[in-house]
Parts: C-alpha cells; sequence; structure tokens
C-alpha cells in the first residue's frame, strides 16, 4: 500500500511539475505577445495593410459597400471562415444602426 501511495504522490509531482513548466511557457509567451497598442493605431496599421497590399486593392475600391466590402476580403483570403462576410456586414449593419439618430 505504501508503494502504490508513493507512485501516486510521484505522478502528482510530476503532473504539476509538467504543469508549472506549460504555465510558465504560456506566461512567457503572452508577456512577448499582449502588448497592445492604442485602438487608433490598430486602425491605422490595419487601413496601411489594405492600402499597401495588392491583394486588397479590389477590396478597397468597393468603396463604401459595406456588403461588397466585406465579401471582397473573404474572396481576397483575408479570413478562413466561410461566414466571414456574412458576419462581417452583419456587424457593420449593427453598427449603422446604433449610430444612426433616432
Amino acid at each position: 500500500m505504501v508503494r502504490a501511495d508513493a507512485d501516486v504522490a510521484a505522478r502528482l509531482v510530476r503532473r504539476a511539475a509538467l504543469a508549472d513548466e506549460d504555465l510558465a511557457a504560456a506566461t512567457e509567451a503572452n508577456e512577448r505577445i499582449a502588448v497592445f497598442k492604442p485602438t487608433v493605431d490598430n486602425v491605422r496599421d490595419w487601413a496601411q495593410l489594405m492600402a499597401a497590399n495588392p491583394r486588397y486593392a479590389g477590396v478597397v475600391a468597393r468603396g463604401r459597400d459595406a456588403n461588397a466590402f466585406a465579401h471582397g476580403l473573404q474572396r481576397a483570403g483575408y479570413a478562413t471562415d466561410p461566414a466571414y462576410a456574412d458576419k462581417l456586414t452583419r456587424v457593420i449593419a449593427s453598427v449603422g444602426a446604433a449610430l444612426r439618430p433616432s
């Protein structure tokens, strides 16, 4: 019985050590990538990507048509979700409706 308890304890210690190593690695990775820029900087970076990358030239040319823009992004490979354009169109419509004066 003592041997079985020792084996169980040893396994638990190994699991705890592995969990600590995983947590340390995840924390280190997050510390490297979790540097958030102000929203205006993110929007500027995204706009520069859209303007500078030839892949998105046709998307930018869509102008103010949100539906065409969203579907153009999807066709250009911006997102992998097959429902991305429809989801984005719904979000744009929802935000637009919220911003309209009542």
